[in-house]
């Protein structure tokens, strides 16, 4: 009997560490710079004296403002392609354990490969909603 609980927790064990392993999420993360005025302004001042002489006097500024827009940080899950899965029968004398691949081939249609301790093999089709 312990044996077989053993068992059991090793496969629970393994299948939550591959789980565990392929549960990504892709980060996207977005800054939006833009330049929200760009202010120039030119003083000219002519200055003419009295003899006839003229000074012209020319004063520029500038003056430039960044902001920032946006800023957003968002994980998003990853849609799997593969899986693998270990199973054990739980009502079985004798243990027999299973392990299973598989691949998504359409939505969320996946088609998977198993084989078993029994030597039994097979293939299956499941749809996840």
């Amino acid at each position: 009997m312990l044996k077989k609980i053993s068992s059991y927790v090793v496969v629970l064990v393994i299948g939550a560490a591959i789980g565990t392993y392929f549960d990504a999420k892709h980060t996207i993360e977005t800054k939006v710079v833009t330049k929200d005025r760009i202010k120039t302004v030119i003083k000219e001042v002519v200055t003419q004296s009295p003899d006839g002489t003229t000074v012209t006097e020319r004063h520029t500024t500038k003056d430039e403002k960044k902001k920032v827009v946006a800023k957003r940080k968002e994980s998003i899950p990853v849609k799997k392609d593969w899986g693998v899965s270990i199973k054990t029968d739980l009502f079985s004398p004798v243990p027999t354990y299973t392990a299973e691949i598989h691949r998504r081939i359409f939505s969320d249609f996946y088609v998977s490969v198993y084989g078993r301790t029994d030597s039994t093999a097979g293939v299956g089709l499941t749809f996840f909603f």
